[in-house]
């Protein structure tokens, strides 16, 4: 009588596992998107962009402010920096997004579609925002130049977004491999 137990309780243990695995492999073959992980950032633009870098692009190194770092909706080190002389000021990114999520945000008017350095760029006026944004695609995000205009040395987009895409291509040979 012992052994029927112990034969019974392994047969209903058994079919518990079976039952188990038989609907994790149908939840799996249902076609459920299950979503890719984003790859994270692994660099910082206040530590990549040294005094060198920042003297090129026309900004005073020792006017550099580090933003808190985000981690959602996606993962964001943000770096301002001013330039001194012409009271210019612009904030430098690295987001953990594709750039086809900045091309296809409808908040961005689409100014230019150029390149920098060998990577594909998107200069955007961001109206509602009152900036304007250089966005650089770098393995595995985006490199951002924000400029506000209607601040002290910007009164139009026109002139946000020449600055943006002139900082981003100052910044350029300083760019590191991976975001």
């Amino acid at each position: 009588m012992t052994n029927f137990k112990t034969i019974r309780s392994f047969g209903v243990v058994m079919a518990v596992v079976a039952i188990g695995t038989s609907s994790a492999a149908c939840g799996a073959s249902q076609g459920e998107d299950v979503p890719e992980p984003q790859a994270s950032l692994t660099s910082h633009p206040c530590d990549v962009f040294g005094p060198d870098a920042l003297s090129a692009a026309g900004f005073d190194p020792s006017e550099s402010e580090r933003y808190d770092d985000r981690e959602e909706p996606f993962q964001r080190r943000a770096c301002s920096y001013y330039a001194g002389e012409s009271h210019k000021r612009a904030l430098v990114s690295f987001n953990g997004m594709p750039l086809a999520d900045v091309e296809s945000d409808e908040r961005f008017t689409l100014v230019e579609d150029v390149e920098v350095a060998g990577h594909r760029a998107l200069v955007h006026d961001f109206p509602g925002g009152v900036q304007c944004l250089a966005s650089v695609e770098i393995d595995p995000g985006v490199l951002e130049v924000m400029v506000g205009y209607k601040a002290i040395g910007m009164e139009t987009p026109e002139e946000a977004c020449s600055f943006a895409l002139q900082v981003a291509e100052d910044l350029a040979p300083y760019f590191p491999e991976h975001l």
